[in-house]
């Protein structure tokens, strides 16, 4: 839902694959709008940090929000 949002389709079964993820905050940060900041640490909170089963993913997540 959050990749539709902003007009974005993935493959059902990449949906949750970290190199998807990361490039949806790579195509976010790419993007001149306002609060894509504020997108961006939503996303990687709820999707990259908590979802993930794999500590470095966490660590990864939390290294992205503090950039």
């Amino acid at each position: 839902a959050t990749y539709r949002a902003w007009g974005l389709v993935v493959e059902d079964e990449q949906v949750d694959h970290i190199g998807a993820e990361l490039e949806f905050v790579a195509f976010l940060l790419m993007l001149d709008m306002p609060d894509v900041r504020e997108a961006v640490d939503a996303f990687t909170r709820e999707h990259l940090a908590r979802a993930s089963r794999l500590a470095f993913y966490r660590a990864v997540a939390e290294l992205l929000s503090a950039a």
